[in-house]
């Protein structure tokens, strides 16, 4: 009986070490899939700030064969039915007047964006725009099967700097995708979902190595830049990070740069000829404005107490949503013990990715760790410069951060792998309890206090 246990226990357990980053990347999309599903339901349409902005770009292409024209564009009168709450009627002049709407929800400033996620939703709103409601949901849950696909990609590219450690990679990606304020971005329309997963796809390309020249390769990568560029400008942080993947690899920059700038700018062509044409800039906001939009005091703060908030709102609003708000003393606790014990947990990650960025060669995860290092500090560096350009800083803009999903992931797993095993493995679970649980305190019991939210 004993000899039956002990084989019945073995086979358990070569069973699990088999199958365990099976079975936990199959659990993990079902619990990311199934909480930003239940988002989409959860959250009222257009309650998240600038999805009617999103939504009414894709329309314009849908619906007008062309980009809104920034400065000039404003939002279409039907979604703004939908925006008060009387679609399938018709609102009056007095529900959308600026003090009640908001001007900046009239004017088309989302158009400053490039087109490449509105293109390709354009078809789809197209198809379903004789019920806006309808448009606007399945727009939301093609996000969150975005999403779906951003996890498995970015797992595996988590998992190049632990090998061995594959489910401990899984669950560190998992745990990068689901705080509140993250998770919640994923169940709207937005363009971040598409750009994060075509990041995470070039890091993945970025990540192979080669053994020789590989035109091919450079041509691929430089194609899947410029896509991701063309979703979000804050893509042009992967630049330097595809700069140093081609120059660690045999042959260096000089025989890759060619190939790879010719395919990236073969695909940024048709922007940079439309934009040519009506900007006479590839940067809309460069060379045309709304005259409102920024009437409003976002200046970088000059005392030390100002900044203090600034950082503390920044880092609040990257892990838990603007929009919501939990209830009682025990959400606020728990809100402020995300904040501060995912903060550290980042920065700890950021801190130890660097130190191995900076140290010898030696190890095979030097180049991963490397080259995901250089994007998120390209990401730092470039919101830093635009903030201190423009002296325009904005509470929620580490959401930014959110395009770096694989990165992210990459420098956690990093951190995991060099603590001890058991601690890691019951750390990583433990926070992603607790991450589970504030959404449930956000999404489930708690209260979405902005318009048109109530």
């Amino acid at each position: 009986m004993i000899d039956l246990q002990s084989e019945r226990a073995a086979g358990l357990a070569g069973f699990w070490k088999t199958y365990a980053n099976r079975i936990i990347t199959v659990a993990s999309v079902a619990i990311l899939v199934g909480l930003q599903a239940s988002l989409v339901i959860r959250e009222p349409i257009f309650s998240p700030v600038d999805e009617v902005q999103h939504t009414d770009y894709i329309r314009a292409i849908a619906e007008e064969g062309h980009p809104p024209l920034y400065g000039q564009a404003l939002i279409d009168r039907r979604l703004l039915d939908l925006f008060v709450h009387v679609y399938p009627g018709h609102a009056t002049d007095a529900q959308l007047t600026p003090d009640r709407v908001g001007f900046f929800n009239l004017e088309s400033y989302e158009s400053a964006q490039f087109p490449l996620y509105y293109v390709a939703m354009a078809p789809v709103y197209r198809l379903l725009d004789f019920d806006l409601r309808l448009a606007v949901m399945v727009l939301r849950y093609i996000n969150v099967l975005l999403s779906a696909v951003l996890f498995l990609v970015a797992a595996q590219v988590a998992a190049t700097v632990a090998p061995t450690r594959r489910a401990l990679a899984t669950l560190a990606t998992l745990s990068v995708m689901l705080p509140p304020g993250i998770a919640l971005r994923s169940s709207q329309v937005t363009n971040q979902v598409l750009t994060a997963l075509l990041v995470a796809v070039l890091l993945y390309l970025l990540f192979r190595t080669e053994k020789k020249t590989n035109t091919r390769s450079s041509l691929l990568e430089g194609a899947v830049f410029g896509l991701a560029l063309m979703a979000k400008l804050t893509a042009v942080a992967m630049g330097p990070a595809v700069a140093l993947a081609w120059a660690t690899r045999p042959g260096g920059i000089r025989a890759r740069m060619l190939p790879g700038f010719a395919s990236f700018l073969v695909v940024c062509l048709p922007w940079l000829v439309w934009s040519g044409i009506v900007y006479h800039f590839p940067l809309p906001w460069a060379t045309r404005h709304y005259e409102r939009l920024f009437d409003v005091p976002f200046t970088i703060p000059r005392s030390f107490s100002g900044i203090v908030q600034l950082a503390s709102n920044l880092a609040r609003f990257f892990w838990t949503p603007w929009e919501w708000r939990t209830v009682g003393g025990p959400g606020k606790v728990l809100a402020i013990t995300i904040v501060v014990a995912g903060t550290i947990l980042l920065l700890a990650a950021a801190v130890n990715g660097a130190v191995r960025a900076l140290a010898a060669r030696t190890d095979q995860e030097w180049r991963p760790m490397a080259i995901a290092v250089t994007s998120l500090v390209a990401g730092v560096v470039g919101w830093l410069a635009l903030i201190i350009a423009l002296d325009r800083v904005y509470e929620t803009d580490t959401r930014e951060l959110y395009l770096f999903v694989a990165p992210l992931a990459v420098i956690l797993t990093g951190l995991l792998v060099r603590l001890p095993r058991r601690l890691a493995q019951v750390g990583i679970v433990a926070w992603l309890g607790l991450l589970l649980i504030s959404n449930y305190a956000f999404f489930a019991v708690g209260v979405c206090i902005y318009r048109p939210c109530v």
